[in-house]
């Protein structure tokens, strides 16, 4: 209803809604930094490359795919070939490897004439994957989520709840500080901008006022 005022309370209901359906759309492994920097995560870094570079050709469209190859299926990709598309653990025994990292126009994969190159950083995640294993993972909306163990130290300066451990044990590993926290007023500006991508109207409402005598932790 036009011009109706939403409490602090609803406020808040909707902002522990998004942290929420955030929570529940992240795969708990990317919540978490490997113990490992460098450690490549399949579904995470190598299926969205081979999906935005590589599946115009070797995807689920049969009248587009070339070589009888798919790169969205771990049987196609696992597949008894000669030579061997994916030798887990040698990258230099790979088919697929030595295609992106090759020179020549007629072996080098994505072939130039479909203009989507691979970065060095992208051939580089590929060839790190296959050195660690080639270890397959189902895509993360089909993986049961599971119990993981909440990091960081049990006493923790400005912790509030377990989301706050994660936040920081990564800000630590990254080497970088958290900021003070905003105030209510500036929350509820910053989730107005998230959900309806416009400020909150009746910035001087009596909720705004509620808001603003709030203690942060309530939020």
């Amino acid at each position: 209803m036009a011009g109706r005022v939403e409490t602090p309370i609803q406020w808040n209901n909707r902002w522990q809604l998004l942290l929420l359906s955030l929570l529940v759309c992240i795969p708990a492994s990317q919540l978490l930094a490997d113990d490992d920097a460098e450690a490549v995560q399949f579904d995470r870094q190598v299926r969205t490359i081979f999906s935005n570079h590589c599946y115009a050709c070797h995807g689920p469209d049969a009248n587009a795919r070339e070589g009888d190859l798919r790169l969205d299926l771990e049987q196609s990709v696992f597949s008894k070939r000669d030579p061997v598309t994916i030798q887990p653990g040698q990258a230099s025994a790979s088919e697929i490897y030595r295609r992106i990292t090759s020179d020549d126009p007629d072996l080098q994969m994505p072939p130039p004439d479909a203009k989507k190159p691979l970065s060095d950083e992208q051939k580089a995640t590929i060839g790190h994957w296959i050195d660690q294993g080639a270890e397959w993972e189902s895509h993360w909306a089909w993986t049961a989520p599971q119990p993981v163990q909440v990091p960081g130290a049990r006493k923790m300066r400005g912790v509030i709840n377990d989301i706050d451990r994660f936040i920081l044990t990564r800000l630590g590993q990254a080497g970088l500080k958290r900021v003070q926290p905003a105030d209510p007023v500036t929350l509820i500006r910053r989730l107005s901008f998230d959900l309806a991508c416009h400020p909150r109207p009746n910035r001087s409402g009596p909720s705004l006022k509620r808001a603003a005598r709030m203690p942060t932790t309530s939020w």
